[in-house]
């Protein structure tokens, strides 16, 4: 059986579509996995490493206020449909699966027209505006959040799956993870990133209070900054003067190992990053980004933050003193800790895999049933 995925842009869409790639692999022995994405991207890179081929579109995201970019985006993308198509004719997949962003709206709306089964998946509350735009004529829209039917107009090709989450994060082993990496078992490991792009504020916060608390004894810091803003934060780590307790890299490839490794991970609130704290019981310090549309990150914290399975700190009271005494405060609060922890499991889905390859079969077996009757 032959498989084609899109995804692109940032690692939350990019990293549940190795994931799917990864469950169909584990459950069909002859499956035959292809990407699309952009080339010399974030997804180029990611999905190359991961060993599967990749095809490459030209296409671009919208812009929120009306611009001139966005006429160029629109004839970009009417041209990558063309090209899409050209390329879904070549591989000839069976079925084809987007997990939203830009660059799934193109190879999805050719698979369609074309007439190859096509399936969604949607990690956050709120869909984007590619599923919105294309959920009415897929074959399955795989949700993680049920309140996510509410946006689709369409209901009879809906299913709450949850997230399908890479291998590393459903066996967790705190110990061989912290051995692996050289960490102590009395030091306290924190874990922070912005995101796959990064994000300013957040980096600035987090390598402020990586040269207060790695000066003490029993703390040790990894900061992801993101690829883009990897050279200023070497200069502002190098003018610091943060000694070797405290380590910055441009991204994280193996995040299970370090979140499993982890006592307190600070990073944004997208919908895959919460399912794997959920599945990992970690407790978080969650730090919503403000940019991202109906401000569904800060919804996702609060429905977390409200149940006592995070701590929500808003962008706007960031700030790097902030940062440093809410960490030491849980540091020395084991108890809480432990609260969070425990909180935070309840919201692991764990049969997610499970769901989604059933939805991703009976597709595939649905479209060989209407070939044969041809």
């Amino acid at each position: 059986m032959r498989f084609l995925l899109a995804a692109g842009g940032t690692a939350g869409h990019i990293n549940p579509a190795l994931s799917i790639a990864s469950i169909i692999e584990n459950n069909i022995s002859d499956a035959s996995i292809s990407f699309i994405g952009r080339k010399d991207s974030l997804e180029d890179r990611l999905i190359s490493e991961a060993g599967y081929s990749i095809s490459y579109l030209d296409v671009q995201g919208l812009r929120r206020s009306l611009s001139l970019g966005n006429i160029k985006t629109a004839l970009m993308t009417l041209g990558a449909v063309r090209k899409a198509k050209k390329i879904l004719k070549r591989l000839r997949p069976d079925a084809v699966i987007g997990t939203g962003g830009f660059v799934c709206y193109p190879v999805i709306r050719a698979a369609q027209k074309l007439g190859i089964p096509t399936a969604l998946h949607e990690s956050n509350a709120v869909p984007g505006l590619a599923v919105k735009m294309l959920a009415r004529r897929a074959n399955a829209v795989m949700l993680n959040f049920e309140e996510g039917a509410r946006y689709l107009k369409r209901k009879d090709n809906i299913f709450i799956t949850g997230n399908p989450l890479r291998c590393g994060f459903l066996a967790p082993n705190r110990e061989i993870a912290r051995r692996e990496l050289g960490i102590s078992g009395d030091d306290l490991f924190i874990l922070s990133f912005g995101g796959s792009l990064g994000a300013l504020r957040v980096n600035e916060a987090c390598i402020g209070t990586m040269k207060k608390l790695t000066a003490h004894n029993g703390y040790c810091h990894l900061h992801a900054c993101g690829e883009r803003n990897f050279a200023e934060c070497q200069r502002l780590f190098s003018e610091l003067k943060i000694g070797d307790r405290g380590i910055i890299v441009p991204y994280i490839e193996n995040m299970s190992k370090y979140m499993s490794a982890a006592d307190i991970v600070i990073c944004r609130a997208g919908a895959m990053t919460l399912s794997e704290l959920a599945q990992m019981g970690k407790c978080a310090i969650l730090i919503p980004s403000p940019n991202v549309t109906n401000d569904h990150q800060r919804k996702n914290a609060m429905a977390l933050s409200e149940r006592g399975a995070a701590v929500l700190l808003d962008e706007s009271e960031l700030s790097c003193d902030a940062l440093t005494e809410l960490i030491s405060s849980l540091a020395k609060d084991r108890e809480r800790r432990g609260k969070i922890e425990k909180n935070v499991r309840e919201f692991a889905k764990k049969n997610s895999q499970r769901e989604i390859f059933s939805v991703i079969l009976s597709l595939v077996k649905s479209n060989c049933s209407k070939n044969k009757a041809k």
